[in-house]
């Protein structure tokens, strides 16, 4: 099929290869998720303040023993004013989307009549046109609320 540069022909490449391209980050996403779970699955305990206070002197131990009942990590000091862990989680999730955001404006673009290099699987009633019975739209890979509505 064509490989395309800034949606131009450039040099030919397989279909696996566009796959394949698409795979990739996918795989980097679930890595990076398993690196980041130990420093965002944490426990929030620490009172108004954060400083365990109300549970002077055992605050410290409740905390570690919460942790360990939820399956998550006791943090070293409270973390709920901060929000770099929500941050990284949220990041995250952006760069998951972007991911398959790519995966469904390549199929998009080239589901195009002009290209009809791609086609999502036809089931009735589904990706059909109210007014042109020949056109079969991209529904899966496209949203009506994205730039190409």
């Amino acid at each position: 099929m064509v490989g395309r540069s800034q949606l131009q022909h450039a040099l030919p490449i397989t279909f696996g290869y566009r796959v394949a391209s698409w795979t990739a980050p996918l795989l980097r996403h679930l890595d990076r998720l398993a690196e980041l779970r130990p420093r965002v699955a944490m426990v929030q305990l620490g009172g108004a303040v954060g400083s365990l206070a109300a549970m002077a002197p055992h605050g410290p131990e409740i905390r570690r023993e919460l942790a360990r009942r939820l399956g998550l990590a006791a943090p070293s000091i409270s973390w709920h004013a901060t929000r770099d862990r929500f941050v990284e989680v949220v990041a995250w999730a952006a760069q998951v989307a972007a991911s398959l955001g790519k995966i469904g404006l390549d199929i998009v673009v080239g589901s195009q009549t002009e290209l009809a290099e791609l086609s999502e699987p036809s089931a009735p009633g589904r990706g059909v046109s109210s007014t042109m019975p020949q056109k079969r739209n991209p529904i899966g890979s496209h949203s009506s609320s994205g730039p190409h509505g």
